[in-house]
């Protein structure tokens, strides 16, 4: 169980999370809600063969960067980490609420730096919609061009999920297979068709907001 392992086991397990973000193996995402998580690659399993930490396995260190550690920065990013986390650890892990206190300061210390603290406040801080993800195919329109021409026009067909932070959830149950689906009562999805000169230029536009940040 996350939470249960040495503080020699988990503090290895936080160096060598740094040491892989700070090598752009891992990259950390902010979720809607400003909950800090880990993008692990697909060669995960290739890393922890050589830099697993003694007595634990692969699953452990994994459950370990994917459950526990984002709690963990959850609490050393609130107002009280203490108080944050006790209300949310499980009543087997109760006795050892002081070294989770700890332990959430040095995965601030060691894994947050300015500019993922300040992606979090603003995801907590917006009232207005975010990014929640994208998705995208290629296609291509077989259209007359006048006088009996005919052109192939590529294109791609992007969606865009936008959701709103903190906006509660509700449950869409579909009748085909009768399952439940939770999702963002105000979530909302745009479709666009671009030509790859509209990405190219949309990139553009988007990297000089990006440099007018500094």
């Amino acid at each position: 169980m996350p939470g249960s392992e040495s503080e020699e086991q988990f503090e290895k397990v936080l160096s060598l999370l740094a040491e892989w973000i700070k090598g752009g193996i891992v990259n950390i995402k902010v979720d809607t809600d400003g909950d800090v998580d880990f993008d692990l690659p697909s060669e995960m399993g290739e890393l922890l063969e050589a830099q697993i930490p003694p007595d634990l396995n692969r699953e452990d260190v994994v459950s370990i960067i994917e459950s526990e550690i984002p709690a963990l920065i959850g609490a050393g990013l609130s107002e009280n980490a203490k108080a944050w986390l006790e209300r949310r650890l499980p009543d087997k892990l109760e006795e050892i609420l002081d070294a989770m206190t700890a332990r959430s300061g040095k995965a601030v210390e060691k894994l947050v730096d300015a500019k993922v603290t300040e992606r979090v406040l603003l995801r907590k801080a917006t009232s207005v919609y975010v990014v929640d993800g994208l998705r995208w195919k290629r296609g291509t329109y077989h259209l007359h061009a006048g006088k009996d021409r005919k052109i192939d026009v590529p294109h791609v067909s992007l969606e865009i999920r936008f959701s709103r932070p903190h906006s509660g959830q509700v449950l869409t149950l579909y009748r085909s297979d009768s399952t439940l689906t939770g999702s963002r009562k105000d979530d909302i999805s745009v479709a666009l068709e671009l030509h790859k000169e509209d990405i190219l230029q949309l990139a553009k536009d988007l990297e000089k907001i990006a440099e007018e940040q500094g």
